[in-house]
């Protein structure tokens, strides 16, 4: 209640929480409760990973069909070139690993043209390089990445906790589509997370891959807590504005994965 604003819209609250049980107690927005849950929820995944011995008790559990792929597309790769699977131990590492991400990741939206704006400027990317500065490398895998030749083909950025590593954001070279680099990087960071008695977050929003890996699924809402007096004669501008956006964002995912199966008449990029 502190927070000098009129509306606090706080997204993507676990429900179950203990940020979502301390936000009961506040003033919350009568028009949310009006809305369909299907545009004020989205779905979380995630890997319980710490409850298994080894490794491959984890594997097991996942299909055949994946864990036939890995073992393919891993061959598949080491013969197409010099393949590096690993993470920055260095800031200038860091530097020239994130700089490529985050381009790599504005090209892909802008492909498809989905709305990002944390990805059309620089401050996010300079953000996680401060943070890269501030980070012991050598033990904490900010930054993981498979090179090719030396040239980054996929990466991700992870948020390093005591329990948990999220993987909260990850790009890939589609040029190595084929060899499913992003299943790979996927099951390296996996491999740590188990070796170091963390559970993977896989994040928000539906994206087929996730299903490959998760075991546990969870449901995450938006919450608007009315700070002042006129906060609630704002709120109805805000929640039709992320009616929008959420509807919008959802059907450029739909059209995005048309596009890269190759099924739309047209491409996005020429018709945002």
């Amino acid at each position: 209640m502190q927070v000098p604003a009129d509306v606090l819209e706080i997204p993507f609250v676990q429900d179950g929480s203990p940020l979502q049980q301390a936000l009961e107690s506040a003033p919350q927005s009568w028009v949310l409760r009006l809305l369909p849950g299907r545009l004020t929820e989205v779905p979380g995944y995630s890997i319980d990973l710490r409850g298994f011995d080894a490794w491959d008790d984890f594997v097991r559990t996942r299909s055949q069909s994946l864990r036939r792929n890995l073992r393919r597309y891993g061959k598949g790769l080491s013969s197409a070139g010099c393949a590096e699977f690993g993470w920055c131990r260095s800031i200038d590492d860091a530097v020239s690993v994130l700089t490529w991400l985050f381009a790599n990741k504005r090209r892909w939206a802008e492909a498809r043209g989905l709305e990002a704006e944390y990805l059309m400027d620089n401050e996010v990317r300079d953000f996680f390089i401060e943070l890269a500065r501030r980070t012991d490398l050598s033990t904490v895998p900010l930054v993981t990445f498979i090179k090719m030749d030396g040239v980054p083909i996929a990466a991700s950025l992870n948020v390093v906790g005591p329990r948990t590593l999220e993987y909260w954001m990850f790009t890939y070279d589609e040029a190595y589509s084929n060899y499913s680099v992003g299943n790979l990087l996927t099951e390296f960071v996996a491999r740590w997370a188990h070796a170091n008695n963390r559970d993977l977050d896989l994040g928000v929003f539906f994206n087929e891959y996730k299903t490959y890996w998760v075991n546990r699924e969870t449901s995450h809402q938006t919450r608007i807590v009315v700070v002042s007096a006129r906060g609630r004669l704002l709120e109805i501008r805000l929640l039709f504005y992320k009616t929008y956006r959420v509807m919008s964002r959802r059907i450029a995912a739909v059209l995005g994965n048309l596009q890269a199966r190759n099924l739309l008449p047209f491409r996005l990029k020429d018709n945002a």
